[in-house]
């Protein structure tokens, strides 16, 4: 999942979060579709080999819960990429090192990015991971497993895995308590569309994304 930035002035120290390689508009977003689509591909063909498939329950209740847990989630990921207190430092450091990936992006191009993530990965780790794991133990060791993985698909440093960790509880049990993963993917869009849009607009309002030639 790609979650929210920090500052610039950055907040961080460019020498220790490092840098990412410069790309294209073009590139970025064949990247993206390219990685998250992957990604669909092998949780539909799992679903389909195992005849395992999640509930979407699109009902209205469902997806304003959706929308809740999605805005809540982004606001506490923004107070805490302004916070001070050091096992949010890396974090920060974290959030700023993805965020240049996007800075400058088109609005568009955020939510193509964001309902990619919200839909692949959440057909791979809610959809088949968690109601898998269901099958097999109770539902909260099942949105527990899933959420570590989840994490740990975000290793970035050990402070990030912790936070994509503690999100995908969030979502788990979205999951878990509505049956709706419809809801689930719309969360998770929500997030990622208000933490891009934060911090390129906000932290990253310079150096757009360049054209491809």
């Amino acid at each position: 999942m790609r979650d929210v930035p920090m500052s610039p002035p950055s907040l961080t120290n460019p020498e220790s979060a490092g840098s990412m390689p410069n790309m294209s508009r073009r590139a970025l977003l064949i990247s993206t579709v390219l990685t998250e689509g992957a990604l669909l591909l092998i949780a539909v063909v799992i679903m389909w080999w195992a005849d395992l498939w999640p509930t979407l329950e699109v009902r209205p209740i469902h997806l304003v819960l959706g929308a809740i847990v999605g805005a809540g989630s982004s606001w506490i990921a923004i107070r805490l990429a302004h916070s001070t207190w050091k096992p949010f430092r890396r974090i920060r450091q974290d959030f700023d090192l993805f965020i240049g990936l996007f800075a400058g992006s088109p609005t568009i191009d955020l939510v193509i990015v964001s309902v990619l993530a919200g839909v692949c990965e959440e057909a791979l780790f809610r959809g088949l991971l968690q109601t898998w794991a269901a099958t097999w133990t109770n539902p909260h060791l099942a949105v527990v497993l899933a959420a570590v993985v989840f994490g740990l698909t975000h290793a970035i440093s050990r402070p990030y895995v912790v936070f994509v960790t503690v999100l995908g509880l969030m979502l788990g049990y979205l999951y878990h308590f509505t049956g709706s993963l419809a809801a689930v993917m719309l969360a998770h869009a929500l997030y990622d569309l208000i933490a891009l849009y934060w911090g390129t607009r906000t932290l990253h309002p310079q150096d757009p994304v360049t054209e491809s030639p």
